[in-house]
């Protein structure tokens, strides 16, 4: 496995996907190679550099690949055709699809999949250097303000032994000020939910301030009283309380599963309870935090920390109300009635199609992609302490 790694670690960021193809026709005696990536809306599956001449999109909902990229699992759909997720760390990119040779028996495919992972962990650190990936995902073209914050995110799905996240934005090609931002350090994990005033470039403008200023402060060390406060002063010293965000601050302290939250004029949050099942009547709680100021209305407001304590299966959802307002064609709205019937049917899905399922719905309900609003959702699932 060394070789390979070797090999995708050195090679020129625009040729990996030839070398990895190559490195797997040698070592693993394959007759091909499709590399497919997931696009911004995780709706479709898009090929890269495919040897194929004008190879399709195939999408998430209703194939053999979008079942692997949702569940995780590989899958052998014909005696020539193996399908594995190309994953790094939580973080879903996309598929593999490999040809076999007639009457092959993958007996290494845990090797396989080895040999998948270091592609995923060399294709996250060429996307760094090549805008040659990211031009593969996309099925149009963005506004600026969508660059802005797409370039302002971390991965939009992780998982370790105590959490699993994911989260969404849509709509993904023109989002202007709602984001997202999560770390985890140490024994803690940060999850941030932001609402920024306004539309287009000067929403998406108000919103870096705020997440910058945030991670400046948790990286200076700060707690979460004192990251509110600071991001607080910076937006006001811009704006001069004409303009803020709302934001909601939370933090989870991994070794005890205690969950502390600031609510500066914050995204909705729910509270999914482990035995919410052996419950009737229970689904999503939604939790009381003592609402404050957003960020940037006056300087030096000082901002409270409530705390709950998490137990192992419960889960966390935060969403913006551009989902929990937005509208159908006949002007009934999402609301929180919707929410629980997707939480409902969603319960027992990953944190990652959780968020997925919950976009499509809005999409579906709005009988369009173009929504009026910027949605946010962002789904935790605590199996820690």
């Amino acid at each position: 496995m060394w070789k390979i790694r070797s090999a995708l670690f050195q090679v020129p960021a625009t040729r990996l996907v030839e070398e990895f193809r190559a490195a797997l026709t040698s070592h693993f005696g394959v007759l091909g190679v499709e590399v497919l990536l997931a696009d911004y809306r995780n709706t479709t599956l898009r090929p890269v550099d495919s040897p194929v001449p004008k190879p399709a999109t195939v999408p998430v909902d209703g194939s053999a690949q979008g079942r692997v990229f949702a569940a995780q699992e590989p899958l052998r759909p014909s005696p020539d055709r193996l399908l594995l997720p190309l994953t790094s760390r939580g973080s879903r990119l996309g598929v593999v699809e490999l040809r076999l040779p007639p009457g092959a028996d993958p007996q290494p495919i845990d090797d396989l999949i080895a040999a998948i992972g270091v592609c995923a962990e060399a294709l996250e650190l060429a996307d760094r250097e090549t805008d040659h990936f990211t031009r593969a995902r996309r099925h149009r073209r963005m506004t600026v303000a969508a660059e802005i914050q797409w370039d302002l995110l971390p991965p939009t799905s992780f998982a370790r032994d105590e959490f699993a996240l994911a989260a969404r934005l849509e709509p993904a090609y023109a989002v202007n000020g709602d984001c997202f931002d999560w770390s985890a350090d140490g024994d803690l994990l940060t999850v941030t939910v932001t609402n920024g005033m306004g539309h287009g470039v000067p929403a998406a403008l108000l919103t870096a301030l705020t997440l910058g200023a945030l991670r400046n402060a948790r990286r200076s060390g700060a707690d979460l009283s004192e990251q509110a406060g600071q991001a607080n002063d910076a937006v006001h010293a811009r704006y001069g309380g004409k303009e803020f965000t709302e934001t909601l601050l939370l933090e989870i302290d991994m070794r005890s599963g205690v969950l502390r939250a600031v609510d500066a004029g914050s995204p909705l949050l729910l509270h999914y309870p482990a035995d919410a099942d052996r419950r009737p009547g229970v689904l999503a709680e939604r939790m009381t935090l003592a609402q404050q100021l957003p960020l940037g209305m006056f300087p030096g407001t000082a901002y409270a920390v409530q705390e709950f304590r998490l137990r192992r299966g419960d889960r966390l959802v935060a969403i913006s109300d551009g989902l929990n307002t937005a509208t159908s064609p006949a002007g009934e709205r999402f609301g929180e009635r919707m929410l629980d019937r997707v939480l409902r049917a969603t319960r027992r899905l990953s944190a990652a199609e959780t968020v997925r399922s919950l976009i499509r719905e809005l999409v579906t309900y709005h009988a369009s992609d173009d929504l009026s609003d910027d949605a946010v959702a962002i789904c935790v699932d605590w199996t820690g302490a």
